[in-house]
């Protein structure tokens, strides 16, 4: 939680090796913990749906006798 925030926080260091957190480039960090963010919120919010489908897959097939 915590780590990962400071870690994606110092992401443009990473890529640059200088201090750009308010210049264009410290931008990429900002992108970064929005994507960790995104991704995060999917699986998070998403996994119930997810799960779902994929229980609904499995029985279409098992009904279907797995024929396509």
């Amino acid at each position: 939680g915590v780590g990962a925030a400071l870690t994606l926080d110092e992401f443009a260091l990473w890529l640059n090796l200088q201090d750009v957190y308010w210049e264009r480039q410290g931008r990429e960090s900002i992108d970064a913990i929005l994507i960790f963010g995104g991704l995060l919120s999917v699986g998070f919010w998403g996994w119930p749906f997810f799960r779902a489908l994929a229980r609904l897959g499995g029985r279409h097939n098992a009904a279907s006798g797995g024929a396509s």
